[in-house]
């Protein structure tokens, strides 16, 4: 890398660093005074969802410790399959901790995944500068305002990310905006590099979050229509007609089309073979198309979508830059596709989808025209003065941040190209600092549909007090309870979803009164629980019942809030102390996981995919965990059938007093072919790359 392109690590790794400090990541541990002397404990992210992510990260990272890959998470509200919420985000998370050797808990490498799932598009930006022959500093100030403008809750911002800790969301969106750097430049110029690339981020995007399809349908059909409009508008390819501009980047796409979805084949399949179970609940919906425009403009603010007008016309007025040019025809055709998802929710493939919730790809791509936009502009005003005077008529010189479209240095070295690097990082600057300028509003808090007025503002974290009293309390409520049974946790004290730290301390299996994500619409709930409301209990406290209780195989429960009051009265529980603002309480005569004949099984092991217990009555076995078609049941080693029960757990056939009954989440000829399909997949791309690199190297 040249000395010039060096120097940028300056103004980038300072401004990585920055946010980190906003963040709060200059402090990773955090010691809290207890009336039992002081604690420290780990200082992650704890607003909204990121309970729910981090314990996700700590799941896989213990089920690759005892060496398999996760595919059943057991511990949250019965069960639920992998590829109805797939771990894409956790295995960043997972990475972080083993490139810390394993020193730092989850929620701190959790924490430190959101900072760079965060900073990621800025990598992207820099390669697709590279590849469109723009100046570096494009990419610095498309990064400073991704940074600094927060957007609100589904915009793909800081308040999406960092916040409400939507992780899948926005990671899945730079995997995609990595894919249409790939693919625009396979698609224009072949070779391996590009269509490793390509393959690799669209199925990181679909194993990340399944909807990124429709973003990357989007994105083909805008590489294709940028290369054939390219033809054009730049005159025909001198190697061949317009028709071969159209037929060659189609072709190309197939072959990406075809090498991610085999990649992302584990996904695919079993998302084609079980989405019938997968119901979706949506909270938030466009309701016009002035809601959708209203919200494209705040999630960028109206100077950055302005300036990314200018940029789309930009891009078709200047020399043939690829990346730019795909993402100026993906823009508004992804836009199209979130009002066709908006209009038609309840229909064929968009039923499972919230048109919200394609935003944060939107984002990036407007954000990157807008920074395109700026500096063809700062460029353009440069060259006014000596336009002027040679009287030139190259309209499209003009408009090249660093010249037209012939040979340029790779970083850009030019008077017209040091100008728009250096305007680039001033506005950069200023734009961070306008929007974390002091005298803004206090801290948001989460909630309201509208965008802050302010970036990089403090979010909720984990060393508090409040999570010292919950841990305590899980880990009391874990002791007492009775073996084969689950905890419940009602109420949270630190921000929504404090609730879903617990099996962080605990390996039974939780219920919740607040649960954030759920697949099915069966579950059994207290009086007055709507599946299609959310995945909450109006009324907490009357999960304290001891009918909600035994139906559960509940045999503890902690407890904080309105419902804490609840807890002595309740006649199923025995409170047990309280650890500061939570109550703990064993449950008396629970019930537990597995039973026959309507009495408690014994000598119960319970694991993610796996149930064993020895039964100690004839009878109708009943297993209060989530139903799938995977799970295989053996009575003394024999297969016996499994039935789903209308609360959506399973049913066993009649089994006799001492039989041992086995339940696995088994692996069956789909899965094995999926599995074989990832790994043509991953063996055909290596392959490919190996060959391109030795004749590479040949002289």
């Amino acid at each position: 890398m040249p000395a010039r392109g060096l120097l940028w690590l300056i103004p980038f790794a300072a401004l990585a660093l920055f946010v980190a400090g906003r963040m709060g990541l200059e402090t990773l541990w955090a010691t809290v005074d207890t009336p039992a002397g002081p604690v420290t404990l780990p200082n992650g992210l704890a607003g909204v969802d990121h309970p729910f992510h981090a314990v996700r990260a700590e799941t896989l990272r213990r089920s690759l410790a005892e060496g398999e890959v996760l595919r059943w998470v057991g511990h949250h509200q019965g069960g639920y399959p992998v590829e109805f919420y797939p771990l894409g985000a956790a295995w960043l998370a997972v990475a972080v901790w083993a490139a810390a050797l394993g020193t730092w808990p989850i929620e701190i490498a959790y924490a430190v995944s959101v900072w760079l799932v965060f900073l990621l598009p800025g990598v992207v930006w820099v390669l697709a500068a590279q590849r469109d022959r723009l100046s570096i500093g494009t990419a610095f100030l498309a990064l400073a305002v991704h940074v600094a403008v927060p957007g609100a809750w589904w915009h793909g911002g800081y308040t999406e990310l960092v916040q409400w800790g939507l992780v899948t969301n926005v990671a899945a969106s730079v995997w995609v905006l990595a894919a249409l750097l790939g693919i625009a430049s396979y698609a224009r110029d072949g070779g391996p590099a590009a269509a490793a690339i390509a393959m690799a981020a669209a199925a990181g995007g679909i194993l990340t979050n399944p909807r990124s399809a429709v973003a990357l349908v989007a994105v083909g059909i805008g590489v294709v229509g940028s290369r054939w409009l390219s033809g054009y508008r730049d005159g025909p390819d001198p190697t061949g007609s317009r028709e071969r501009r159209f037929l060659i980047p189609l072709g190309r796409i197939a072959v990406v089309a075809l090498g991610s979805a085999l990649l992302a084949a584990p996904e695919l399949i079993a998302l084609a073979r079980f989405s019938g179970l997968y119901t979706f609940v949506r909270y938030e919906r466009y309701g016009s198309v002035g809601e959708w425009w209203a919200s494209t403009i705040s999630a960028v603010s109206p100077p950055v979508a302005a300036a990314a007008a200018v940029g789309l016309v930009a891009t078709w007025v200047g020399p043939d830059r690829p990346v730019t040019r795909a993402a100026s025809l993906t823009l508004p055709l992804y836009g199209g596709l979130t009002l066709l998802a908006a209009a038609n929710p309840d229909s064929g493939l968009l039923v499972q989808l919230e048109a919200t919730r394609l935003m944060p790809f939107q984002r990036l791509l407007t954000i990157w025209l807008a920074a395109y936009g700026v500096v063809v502009a700062v460029s353009w005003l440069w060259r006014l003065p000596s336009r002027r005077a040679a009287r030139t008529s190259d309209v499209r010189r003009g408009l090249s941040p660093i010249g037209a479209g012939g040979p340029s240095p790779r970083y850009g070295v030019t008077a017209g190209s040091t100008v728009a690097n250096v305007s680039a990082l001033l506005l950069g600057a200023a734009v961070v600092a306008w929007w974390v300028r002091p005298g803004l509003d206090g801290t948001p808090l989460p909630g309201p549909a509208e965008a802050p007025d302010r970036g990089l503002y403090p979010v909720a974290r984990s060393g508090v007090r409040e999570q010292v009293g919950f841990e305590r309390a899980v880990r009391a409520a874990d002791a007492v309870a009775a073996p084969g049974t689950a905890l419940l946790a009602v109420g949270s004290g630190l921000s929504w979803h404090q609730q879903l730290w617990a099996p962080l301390w605990t390996a039974r299996p939780l219920l919740y009164d607040d649960w954030l994500w759920y697949w099915h619409l069966d579950h059994a709930g207290p009086p007055g629980y709507d599946a299609l409301g959310g995945h909450h209990y109006p009324d907490p406290e009357l999960a304290l019942d001891s009918s909600y209780l035994r139906h559960h195989a509940v045999g503890a429960a902690v407890v904080t809030g309105r419902a804490a009051e609840a807890v002595a009265s309740a006649p199923g529980l025995e409170p047990v102390g309280e650890s500061g603002a939570f109550v703990g309480a064993e449950v008396r005569e629970p019930s537990t996981i597995v039973a026959s004949g309507g009495l408690n099984a014994t000598g119960i092991a319970y694991a993610n995919g796996r149930i064993a217990a020895t039964l100690v009555a004839d009878g109708d076995i009943t297993v209060r965990h989530n139903w799938h078609p995977r799970w295989r049941a053996t009575l003394d080693g024999s297969p016996t059938a499994i039935d789903r029960a209308e609360n959506g757990t399973m049913r066993v056939n009649f089994g006799r007093s001492g039989s041992r009954l086995e339940l696995v989440y088994g692996v069956d000829g789909p899965d094995r072919l999926a599995r074989f399909m990832s790994a043509v997949g991953i063996v055909g791309i290596a392959v490919w790359g190996g060959i391109w690199v030795v004749r590479r190297r040949r002289p």
